[in-house]
C-alpha cells in the first residue's frame, strides 16, 4: 500500500517525487491524524492509492489530504494500527504473549518505521535487511553446495554476518 500511495505525484515543477523524499518529510508529520481500513479493497485494485484515500476519508466524516508527506504518514500510521490489530488476535487465538516482531521487507529501508512499530506494539521489533531476499538465495545455494550443513548453520552464518536493527518501544502511549 504505501510504495502505491508513493508512485502518484510530482512537484509543482512536474518532476516525480522521489520514495526517500515523500519519506523524510513523513517523520516530521504529526501521527494518528486520519483513521481508515488499510484492508478496504478499493485501495488494493487502485493506482491512485491517495485519491482513494481521500474518498474513504471524506466518507467517514475526515478531511482529505493534500500533502503528499501526510498521506505517507496516514497509510503508515494505520497498516501499523492494523498490525498491532493483527498481532493482538494472534495473541488470544493462541493463548501466547509474544514478546518480538520480525520485519520483513522494503519497509526496512525507513528507518523510522522499526521505532514506529516497536512504540505501535510495544513489542521489540527486529528489522530484517533490505537485502534479505539476495542474502537467502546465497545462503540456499551455500546449503545445495554443501558450503553449509543445515538450515541452522545458515542461520548462524547470516547472524554473525549482518547487523539487523532492533527497536525497543519507546513512546506507546500515542498509539
Amino acid at each position: 500500500l504505501l510504495d502505491g500511495c508513493l508512485k502518484v505525484g510530482s512537484r509543482a515543477d512536474g518532476t516525480p517525487t522521489a520514495r526517500e523524499e515523500i519519506l523524510r518529510a513523513a517523520k516530521d508529520v504529526p501521527p494518528m491524524q486520519r483513521f481508515f481500513d488499510p484492508s478496504d479493497e478499493r485501495l488494493v485494485s487502485t493506482w491512485d492509492k491517495p485519491a482513494v484515500l481521500n474518498e474513504i476519508l471524506r466518507e467517514n466524516g475526515q478531511e482529505p489530504l493534500t500533502d503528499r508527506a501526510a498521506v505517507a504518514r496516514t497509510f503508515i500510521d494505520n497498516m501499523l494500527l492494523a498490525q498491532r490489530h493483527a498481532i493482538r488476535q494472534l495473541q488470544d487465538l493462541t493463548g501466547r504473549k509474544y514478546g518480538t516482531v520480525h520485519f520483513l521487507g522494503r519497509g526496512g529501508d525507513f528507518l523510522p518505521l522499526g521505532q514506529w512499530l516497536a512504540d505501535a506494539t510495544g513489542m521489540t521489533v527486529h528489522f530484517g535487511l533490505v537485502e534479505a531476499r539476495a542474502i537467502g538465495n546465497i545462503v540456499l545455494q551455500m546449503m545445495a553446495l554443501g558450503d553449509l550443513g543445515s538450515l541452522a548453520d545458515a542461520r548462524d552464518l547470516v547472524a554473525r554476518s549482518f547487523q539487523a536493527p532492533e527497536y525497543n518501544p519507546v513512546d506507546t502511549a500515542v498509539w
